[in-house]
């Protein structure tokens, strides 16, 4: 057994001993970050880490990640995203369209930018080739991940994305006929990125979300968009939320507004004066720590 001993939780600050099951041949990551650490002590078998300063928290969610693969490999790739993002404590992010091309589910032609990566691992659009990575690259990627697709044809503002020919990437859409990866990778949201959608096709492309149901996502504060709802859309709720720019097609206001990640290209939160107070520095209970075993 591993017992991470007096480990903070991230949610109470309630400090603990956690006991998870395996041997120190687990705690092997690789060649170049050998663990145990120095904190570490084993015996008969058993593994104790002096976990003080740190904190246990569930697997973190980013609905905002560029990746740059296809396309722009030079910035970042699907494994050196994934990793940095694990690394970070994440588990599933939301994969941006701001690919090259652009992931709007258009088939890509041989010559366009970036198209070539797409048609050598025998794909013809953005969609299948990264619901299909892990297989294509002989690598497995540590975190789960959804696809968001483009507003606009694209990303260039002018056209809405035909999402009925994407409906079939969507979840619960065709389950018998989809693969592995297209189950495990569905299409979930729709963005222009750093692009707001603009109002001549805005009307449109949120009746079409809505018709989806699918979530709009903006980075980008457009004073034209807020709040709005397609005119005789049947659409009275349209949720923003003031760090991410989130929008949900529904057909009813939520009873009490939603909370969300806020995006790493966001405006950081404002914080009240109550919110700006000093903590405490010590949050752990003077009893001693409980123990904890996770099956």
């Amino acid at each position: 057994m591993i017992t991470l001993h007096d480990v903070k939780v991230w949610d109470t600050g309630e400090v603990i001993d956690l006991v998870i099951p395996g041997t120190v041949a687990d705690l092997l990551t690789d060649a170049d970050r050998p663990f145990p650490p120095a904190a570490a002590q084993v015996a008969d078998g058993d593994v104790h880490i002096d976990a003080t300063g740190l904190t246990v928290a569930p697997g973190l969610a980013d609905p905002h990640v560029h990746f740059r693969d296809p396309g722009q490999t030079a910035k970042e790739t699907m494994v050196s995203g994934c990793a940095a993002a694990a690394s970070g404590g994440y588990t599933n992010v939301l994969i941006m369209p701001n690919t090259v091309p652009a992931m709007d589910g258009e088939k890509v032609a041989a010559g366009q930018p970036g198209a070539d990566e797409v048609l050598a691992a025998g794909h013809e659009n953005v969609i299948d080739f990264l619901q299909h990575y892990e297989a294509d690259h002989g690598v497995t990627l540590p975190v789960a991940y959804d696809l968001c697709v483009c507003a606009s044809k694209d990303r260039a503002g002018k056209e809405p994305t035909e999402l009925a020919d994407i409906a079939w990437y969507m979840p619960g859409r065709h389950t018998g006929e989809k693969d592995a990866a297209q189950l495990a990778h569905p299409v979930t949201a729709v963005s222009d990125d750093g692009s707001a959608v603009p109002d001549a096709i805005l009307d449109e492309v949120l009746t079409r979300i809505k018709d989806a149901g699918l979530y709009l996502i903006t980075t980008t504060p457009a004073s034209s968009t807020r709040g709005r709802s397609p005119a005789g859309s049947g659409c009275p709720a349209f949720r923003r939320t003031p760090s991410c720019g989130s929008w949900r097609a529904t057909s009813r206001p939520p009873a009490a507004p939603a909370r969300t990640c806020t995006s790493s290209t966001s405006a950081p939160p404002v914080r009240s004066r109550r919110s700006a107070r000093p903590r405490p520095k010590d949050c752990r209970s003077p009893a001693r720590p409980r123990r904890i075993t996770s099956r």
